[in-house]
């Protein structure tokens, strides 16, 4: 798994694939699929949310279960943080709203639903250090200090200022180093594939965690939603998805490391050094290409892992709890809001895991929690993942953003099996 020194093989048409090893420009191809199998489980819902479904089913690895956290009157809940005192906190995007999920009894079950601030235009997430809580709006960054320790926010302030915010991609995602007292935030590409010439656009900002030092630090994303920190390397990884217009097939979405200084490949590439059609009349309009459009898509670097085209991929988180099993140590959790009753060719709506060697090679992904599609058509699908994260002693948590929305709790419990017999004398 990724930091962890085990080794991986991919077994596929009867040899082995180094998911790394053979990449070549101008090529690519999707992360192998490891199959796993998943049993169904009876998602469990208190009482107290009489207003989400008492029949729901999802599919796990054995030894898991899944319950409702909250189902408390949210409005398209997205990425999720845990503050330092151990509680939830939920970016709840339409209700334009930062709530907290406190859970005082440790029952597995938000005790209520605590409004801690309001007055966004699109606030998708949040992430803390120390007394502070950072707020990705729209067009700003807002810091908010828990003055007194309790949990509470008195003092706001704007941290960052004059975010790009027209056209599409309006969601912005933000990632703290504390490591590095570093601040990143992805700003998404204002349409498809056109060409744009506001210079923070499609873009992973760059801040000091005092509001100093503003700078682009990698560039040509589309739209990067998801994003975390390797628990063991630090570095910085993100989730992006790809563009519309070139049918069911193309492009893969990416998961790869935001590295500095980092070209992606928007407005005019994907994957690994892959140019778009451009024969697509939208697409067209883009050439001719100039010198340094080409130095930069042929600066492109082979994504980590490519996913099937158009599931977009939202939260990533990297598992470094121990309640899971061992194997997903340092693995990274990976939620997608999309399939096949939209455009991809994959079921999608589902959370994947994603494995691999330390140095990204042999890389290779599982399904880990489906069952949020029940049928091909789109009225079939009740759930849509969003946001990852994990509690302290290793509970992961899930947001859907639509139709049912709720946060839910995944746990784990060894299996423990019992034979009872007579010994002969």
């Amino acid at each position: 798994m990724f930091g962890v020194g085990l080794v991986f093989f991919v077994i596929i048409a009867g040899g082995y694939c180094d998911s790394k090893a053979a990449q070549i420009p101008g090529t690519y191809s999707i992360t192998p699929s490891h199959d796993i199998t998943l049993q169904p489980v009876s998602v469990i819902v208190p009482t107290e949310f009489a207003n989400i479904p008492q029949d729901l089913t999802v599919n796990l690895p054995p030894g898991f279960t899944v319950k409702v956290f909250s189902g408390h009157n949210l409005n398209k809940p997205r990425l999720m943080e845990f503050d330092t005192h151990g509680v939830l906190h939920v970016a709840d995007m339409n209700n334009r709203r930062i709530v907290a999920l406190p859970d005082r009894d440790k029952n597995g079950v938000a005790d209520e639903l605590v409004v801690v601030a309001t007055g966004f235009k699109r606030a998708h997430s949040l992430a803390f250090l120390d007394d502070f809580m950072y707020v990705a709006d729209r067009d700003r960054i807002f810091r908010y200090e828990d003055v007194e320790g309790d949990g509470s926010y008195q003092d706001r302030v704007i941290f960052a200022d004059d975010i790009p915010s027209t056209g599409s991609h309006s969601t912005r995602t933000i990632v703290i180093d504390k490591f590095n007292d570093k601040i990143y935030l992805s700003v998404g590409w204002p349409c498809d594939m056109c060409r744009n010439d506001e210079p923070e656009r499609g873009v992973i900002l760059e801040f000091n965690t005092d509001g100093s030092g503003r700078r682009i630090f990698a560039s040509g994303v589309r739209n990067v939603v998801g994003m975390d920190l390797h628990p063991e390397t630090n570095q910085l990884w993100g989730t992006n998805n790809g563009h519309d217009k070139e049918g069911n097939q193309i492009p893969p979405e990416w998961v790869d490391v935001i590295r500095e200084d980092g070209f992606y490949g928007v407005p005019f590439a994907y994957g690994y050094q892959n140019f778009i059609d451009f024969s697509i009349p939208d697409y067209e309009k883009n050439l001719p290409l100039t010198k340094t459009d080409s130095l930069l898509v042929s600066s492109m670097k082979p994504p980590i892992a490519l996913l099937p085209a158009h599931t977009a991929p939202m939260g990533i988180h990297f598992y470094e709890g121990n309640l899971f099993p061992k194997r997903y140590k340092n693995a990274a959790f990976i939620a997608l809001h999309a399939g096949h009753a939209k455009l991809a060719p994959s079921p999608g709506y589902k959370v994947i895991a994603l494995f691999g060697e330390p140095d990204k090679s042999f890389v290779y992904r599982e399904d880990f929690l489906t069952g949020f599609q029940t049928g091909t058509d789109i009225e079939d699908v009740w759930g849509y993942p969003v946001g990852i994260t994990t509690d302290r002693e290793g509970r992961l948590y899930l947001s859907s953003d639509k139709n049912v929305q709720a946060i839910f709790m995944v746990e784990h419990s060894p299996i423990i099996a019992k034979a009872n017999y007579t010994m002969p004398d």
